[in-house]
This record gives structure tokens, sequence and C-alpha cells, in this order.
């Protein structure tokens, strides 16, 4: 089911976590190959947790791995624990080992968060690397071409959290944070780079989900971190499983 929202914005609902899964990895492809078409490349920024998991197996299997152009695509990192990469709390051990790992790739495509560094040094490192990366001098902001979400029962998205308003420093691409669940240093990439990204695809599932996001979606004054996200010139997706859309559903029948 697809509602109409503001402007650029499109909600869809799908009846299952598997669905959702399936719906992201379709999103992913096009971009991909419609970025490829367009300029030779495509820059995608993935997150980690629980929710996009299935969809990153899912592009390594019969239907999807055929279609994607590899040696073309450049995959960097929403946010990461400062862990290391075999830690079961690291986003990019978790990719290496549900798509990376077995995708036909070359491994300078990854550009994964130095975990071996103090985290403001790591994020300092990273905003020089994804510069380097689209040849931009600093102060400037790249334009990613799709970049992958989650939300929090908190409204935080990536590692961006309330409390922490230095997160919405203008000037900075990438930051140190603070995270709970776990209580974790952090780096992310911030709203300044993420709304200026061509697509970003919120992946939302669980009834836990539920009411923050309604608010988020229906709200024009939601203070959850989840609501600052807007692509200036580019599209928002909502993708949401059942559970998560269910006061959605009420609202919107």
């Amino acid at each position: 089911m697809n509602w109409p929202g503001p402007r650029n914005r499109k909600i869809v609902v799908l009846e299952s976590q598997e669905e959702l899964a399936v719906k992201g990895a379709e999103i992913f492809v096009a971009q991909a190959n419609r970025a490829v078409l367009e300029k030779d490349y495509f820059v995608v920024a993935i997150s980690g947790g629980n929710t996009p998991r299935p969809m990153h197996r899912l592009l390594v299997t019969p239907g999807f791995v055929e279609d994607i152009p590899w040696d073309q695509i450049h995959i960097f990192w929403a946010d990461e624990r400062m862990v290391p990469y075999d830690s079961e709390h690291s986003n990019y051990g978790a990719a290496l080992q549900d798509f990376l790992g077995k995708a036909p790739i070359p491994p300078e495509n990854l550009h994964p968060i130095l975990v071996d560094r103090a985290p403001g040094e790591a994020a300092l490192i990273y905003e020089d690397e994804i510069l380097r990366f689209f040849g931009l001098p600093k102060g400037a902001v790249p334009r990613f071409d799709l970049i992958f979400l989650g939300m929090g029962t908190d409204g935080h998205t990536a590692s961006l959290f309330r409390a922490q308003g230095a997160l919405w420093d203008a000037h900075r691409l990438a930051v140190d944070t603070l995270g709970t669940n776990p209580n974790l240093p952090r780096v992310t990439i911030t709203p300044t780079l993420i709304n200026n990204a061509s697509m970003v695809v919120f992946m939302v599932a669980g009834a836990d989900k539920a009411l923050t996001a309604k608010d988020v979606i229906t709200n024009p004054q939601s203070n959850f971190v989840a609501a600052r996200i807007a692509p200036r010139n580019g599209q928002l997706i909502w993708l949401l499983d059942r559970a998560a859309a269910h006061h959605l559903n009420h609202q919107h029948k």
C-alpha cells in the first residue's frame, strides 16, 4: 500500500518483514543500475541493526545478485559502533557476513569506518575518505545515490540521538557520538550528508516502533530525530511492515 505525503515522500506498507526485505532489495538493484547507467558508478550507505539484514542476504541470492553491477558499486556505512569488525555489534562485520563476503565486489569498493582509532579521529578520517572519494574539498557536501536508514523505538536514526545537538553541525559530514543499546561509542554520518542524498530509504519493522513511526511521519512538529531527515532535492521513502504501520493504518482508513 502506498500513501501520499509531502512532496518527494512516499510511504510503502508491506505485509511482512519478508516483503520488506524484498522491496528494499528491489530498490537497491534499481537505484544501482540507474546510477551506473547515468554516471558509471553507484554510491550507497547502508545501516546496521536487525531490520536490513534479510535484505542484505537477498542481494547475493539468484534473482538479485546477477542484476547488480558489483564492480561499479561503492558501499559506505551510515554509522558504526567502535568495536572490532568481528564483534557481534559491528555493522561492517554483519554486512560482510550477510552479503559483502559473498558478493563479487572489489575490496577497494568497500569504505568502512575505521574502528582502531579514537572515535573523534575516526570520524574525521571518515569525513576525509568521503570527500576523497567524491573528489571534493573540505566544506563541500557530496550527493549519495542512496542511503538506507533504520529507526529505533526512541526515534533515533543512524547514530543520531535526540540529546546530542552537536550532531546537527551543518559543517560536518561524520561525527563521533555515544549511543545506547548497546551503550558504545560510535561514528555516524550527519543530517547534512543524509539530506543531500538522491534517495533516502527508511526500513522499519515491528510493533514496538509503531507509535514512533506514526509521530515521525504524521506530526510536522515531531521531536524525534528521524523526523529531521528530509532530503532537500531527493526522494524519501518509508518502508514499513504491517506491524510498524499499525497506527498509520488507523489514521489513513
